[in-house]
Parts: structure tokens; sequence; C-alpha cells
């Protein structure tokens, strides 16, 4: 289940498969950022940290649907609340309402402390893509 949403994109941040609750349609993923994600301060620059956030919270909404549909991002709001060290990190995506052509979704990115790093709203397109 969980390759066929694993994208070049989500790969090359590192991303693995943590978890997936179905019921509560909350996934979790870790990420391995490189040393060259890193900004002049040495954390991870913003717009890596907006792309993991972005990869779990569209993961938690591809899971929830059938193969045939995706949902690419219209758009999105990134709260920065501590700096991310370039070290293992988890995201936690969540789908607020899935509707039949859009989505609300969530993910937040903590640290190996458990300490929420960054948040993000999702707003996201519901498309089919059937051949």
């Amino acid at each position: 289940m969980f390759e066929r949403v694993l994208s070049p994109g989500a790969r090359s941040l590192g991303t693995e498969f943590v978890a997936y609750d179905k019921a509560e349609r909350i996934v979790h993923l870790s990420f391995s950022p490189k040393p060259e994600f890193a900004n002049i301060l040495g954390f991870v620059q913003g717009g890596y940290v907006a792309a993991m956030l972005d990869e779990a919270a569209g993961m938690a909404a591809r899971l929830s649907l059938p193969v045939t549909r995706a949902v690419p991002t219209l758009t999105f709001n990134v709260t920065f609340l501590s700096p991310c060290p370039v070290t293992s990190l988890v995201g936690e995506g969540r789908v607020v309402k899935l509707g039949r052509t859009t989505a609300v979704l969530e993910a937040k990115l903590l640290g190996p402390d458990g300490k929420v790093l960054a948040q993000m709203s999702v707003t996201s397109a519901v498309i089919d893509v059937t051949p």
C-alpha cells in the first residue's frame, strides 16, 4: 500500500513509512534530511520543512482514497515554531475533511524529543487519475 504513494520527491527527503491509522486517517512518517538541506545556521531550510509537511499531509489523504484518486495541493500555510535540526524527524499527516472535490489536511513535523517544530494547514484538490 505505501509504495504506491511514495513519490521520487518523497524519497529525496528520506521518507519512510511508520504507521497509518485508517479509522483516524492519520499517517506517521520519518524523514532523514540530508546535510545539504541545511541553511547557513545549520538547520533544515524552510522549503524542505514545507516539503516534508506537504508530503505528510498528502500521504494521509492518498492513503484514504482509492488508487485512482490523487490530491494535488492547492494552498498551504506553514507555521515555523522552532528550528529543525538536521536529524531524523517525524511527520504526522491528518485528514480534517475529505470531500468529493477538495480535501482539508493538517501536518506536524516533530523533532527527536517529540517537540512540534512546524505545522501546516493544506487545501488540496481531489482528482481522478484513471488512465
